[in-house]
């Protein structure tokens, strides 16, 4: 929660946002990128991307998406997303 509410910080979203963050999550055209579900996507990758990196800089080794959500707080609406970044880096390890 913490890496997603700094993704709106780097991001430079202004203002206070209410989102339900209860359905699939899907990547948003870039022609909507002052929609409030595309702040909240990019805050989401931002956040998600953060931790990715901070895990493999300190060496932490995962073979499954699931474990690393789970390890890391991963919010179920980006198991797709994780699946995928898992896919492009060396088989489900890094």
């Amino acid at each position: 929660m913490a890496a997603h509410e700094l993704g709106h910080h780097i991001n430079g979203d202004k203002g206070v946002m209410y989102y339900a963050h209860y359905y699939d999550w899907q990547e948003h055209d870039a022609f909507n990128r002052n929609d409030d579900a595309f702040k909240e996507d990019q805050a989401d990758l931002y956040g998600l991307n953060l931790i990715w990196d901070y895990a493999s800089s300190q060496g932490y080794t995962c073979e499954d998406p699931g474990e690393f959500m789970l390890q890391f707080g991963i919010p179920e609406r980006l198991k797709k997303v994780v699946a995928k970044k898992f896919e492009s880096n060396n088989d489900l390890l890094f």
